[in-house]
Order: structure tokens, then sequence, then C-alpha cells
């Protein structure tokens, strides 16, 4: 069993806190946070500093009587958007160090300082090393670091996780700010397709949606690996603000009617109002379920045209038949009544499959980031500092490599 970590996840509406560990490659959850900021993060970019670091400091120190669990957060794995996200791949080769030619921690963290090393395109930083390969004298290829193992060289095959500087340094310095230190910095989505890979229903090759409050994600996932992402501004939000605005009434309730009946084509014989309210001039309005529907499709049309060209912009240097990827969806968003009829002809996925964790204690689709990457913390220990030099000339990620 791997120690318990936190993770930490800032989004546009709320933090999010999951303390757990894995065992076997399942991921055990101690506990789940969810605490609404309000609007202190705007499109991934943090717009109140002050605000923001003292909402962290409320949540370092957790005490739920209910749970009869008091923790004290010291320390988390800080899971950053793939905001601006590049993915770089490398193949650097370095000579074992021990006289027997026993392989040792110190020859891997040797092979992660030459990738630092080089340089990278852009003003980005490193967040993460992700080893595909290790190859050995004699053309002896692994899967995990070849610890133990006698060869005069090691190569290793790897992936490289970076983000533009404002972002990591935004993000990382909020936290510290904070009072909570960082452990690591990890991309979301890498995280989801990690837990992921352990749900036998789920393909190895898909096109991974993530509707969050304001913003939505669009990864490839590969081989059950992350190869790339990107983003549009539209969130479950958006719904909820139209609705309170054409029904004139409060975000709160607004947020209630979205949940209850989301986007409902059942035709009924009489329809209920969904609620009342008044006009300028002081004369009740009721709003049926008929309207709420003309409301929510115009939103939705708004979120399908973004999501294709999202999708089409991620795969413009894949071959056409990507497109046709099964999607699957996860965050807040994904819950929303309907959704999945409405999307399904209007994709060029095969499929479309709402997902939902499951780990007790984190069921709610908006954990699946802090989940992931608690799993992909075990299955790729940190060798290398956060606070290492960055890096620099890599290739890019092809996504077709076997």
């Amino acid at each position: 069993m791997d120690k318990p970590v936190a993770v930490i996840e800032l989004t546009s509406r709320s933090i999010r806190i999951v303390v757990g560990f894995t065992i076997d490659e399942q991921v055990y959850v101690l506990y789940a946070l969810d605490k609404p900021i309000g609007r202190l993060i705007e499109g991934g970019n943090i717009v109140d500093f002050r605000a923001l670091s003292e909402e962290i400091r409320s949540v370092s120190n957790i005490s739920d009587p209910a749970a009869k669990l008091k923790v004290k957060i010291s320390n988390a794995i800080l899971g950053l958007p793939p905001l601006g996200l590049e993915i770089f791949q490398t193949k650097q080769v370095t000579t074992v160090v021990s006289e027997e030619g026993k392989i040792e921690n110190i020859d891997i963290r040797n092979i992660h300082a030459l990738i630092y090393k080089e340089r990278i395109p852009r003003d980005n930083d490193l967040i993460g090393i992700i080893p595909d390969q290790f190859v050995l004298d004699q053309g002896r290829m692994f899967k995990n670091a070849p610890i133990g193992e006698v060869s005069n060289t090691i190569t290793a095959f790897a992936k490289v996780h970076t983000l533009p500087h404002h972002i990591v340094n935004d993000y990382q310095n909020v936290l510290s700010d904070g009072g909570i230190s960082l452990r690591r910095s990890m991309i979301s989505p890498f995280g989801v397709a990690e837990v992921l890979s352990t749900y036998q229903d789920i393909p190895a090759d898909y096109i991974l949606i993530d509707i969050g409050a304001r913003i939505t994600t669009v990864s490839l996932i590969g081989k059950k690996q992350l190869y790339g992402s990107n983003y549009f501004v539209w969130g479950g939000d958006n719904l909820t603000d139209q609705i309170a605005q054409k029904f004139n009434i409060n975000d709160a309730d607004a947020e209630k009617y979205k949940i209850m009946y989301g986007y409902d084509k059942r035709e009924m014989n009489f329809e209920a109002p969904v609620c009342t309210s008044e006009d300028e001039n002081g004369v009740q309005v009721k709003h049926k379920v008929s309207d709420m529907n003309i409301i929510i499709k115009d939103e939705l049309d708004n979120f399908i045209k973004k999501l294709n060209n999202s999708v089409e912009e991620l795969l413009k240097d894949y071959d056409a038949s990507y497109k046709s990827l099964p999607m699957i969806i996860i965050g807040g968003g994904s819950q929303l009544h309907g959704l999945k009829e409405y999307m399904e002809p209007k994709v060029q996925s095969q499929t479309v499959t709402m997902v939902v964790p499951r780990t007790i204690g984190a069921r709610n689709p908006s954990f699946f980031n802090c989940l992931g990457l608690i799993k992909a913390n075990s299955k790729y220990p940190n060798i290398v500092d956060d606070s290492h030099p960055r890096i620099g000339q890599v290739t890019r990620v092809s996504g077709k490599e076997e």
C-alpha cells in the first residue's frame, strides 16, 4: 500500500481535495472535499490571488466531526489544467555508473537530468517526464525502471509534459501562498487516463471530454496514455446563467432546475410549470419545461459547435479516422439529463459514453482528476524535484508510435 497523499485541483468554481492511496492499482479515498470559491479563476487564469490563497488556507486543516476525521494538509500534489499543454517525446542514453554495471536509482536520475538539460520551444515549463520504455544492452526492454539489472548503458524513451510558464507559476505560487507546500505538479487529464485504464469497459483509444463549470477540455488518449489536449471556454455554468437570465431567477434556483429537468424531450399530456417569476411590470410569468428546453438547446448548440471545432484542431495532424474514436465524457457538466442523446448524432465519434468514478467516497464525476493523479503519482514516482531547472530540445510526440 502506498502512503496517503493529498491532491488539490483549482477550478473555475471550486477547490477540490482528495486524500487517498493506492493498493494493487486501485485508488482508495480517505477524504474528498469540493469547496465552492466563486469566480476567482476565469478562463483558467487566476483573477484574485489573495482571495484564492485564503480559500486554500481555509481547507489546509480539515476537521469533519461527521466523519470523525482531522487532516492537516502540509503538502499536496497539484493538478494543473491542460491549458496550452504541449507534449514532446525524447530519447536519452547514459552510462551506468556502478563498477558492476548494476542499474541503481542514480542512473534513472541521470537520465532525467539529461532530459532537463535539453531545450524546449516557447515559454514553457516542464511538468512531468513519463517514461515509455527503458532499453538495456542486447536490446532488453523494460516498461518500468530496470533497477537491479546489469548493463553498460541505459536508454530511455519518454514523453515530456509542458505548460506555459505563467500557468505553472500562478497555480504553484497561489498554492504555496495558501500555506501548502508543492509535492509535485501533474497534468489533470493525464491522471484521468491512468484511472480510466483500470476500467475494463473503457477502450485504449478515445477522445476524453471534461466538462467543467466554465471550461471544457478535449484530450486525445492513445494506448491509454495522454497525447494532447486543448480547451474552450464553455461549461455547465453557461446553462445556469442562461436559465437564470431568461427566467429572471437567482443562480441557485437556476442550477436546481437545470439538475432537476435537464434537456427533457419527453412528450407529456400535461406540462406543469418549472417555476414562476415576475417580469419587469410585476406580472407573474410561468416557465414550462418546453421553455427550459429552448434555452438549453441554444446553449448546447453553442457547446457542440465549440466541441467539434476543438476536436478538429486537436486531431488536425492525425488521420481522419481518429475523429471517429469513442468519446468519453466526464466532469460535473456531463451529468446533464439528456446530454448524451443530444450529443450522439452531432459528433463524429462512434459512441458517446458518460463515465462516473467507481471509487467509494468520491463518486462525483468532478473528482475524476484528483483520483487520477493519486493513481498517476503511484505509478510514476517523482524522480526529480519540481524546482529543478527546466528543459529543452525534444521532438513533438506523434501519437503513432508502436
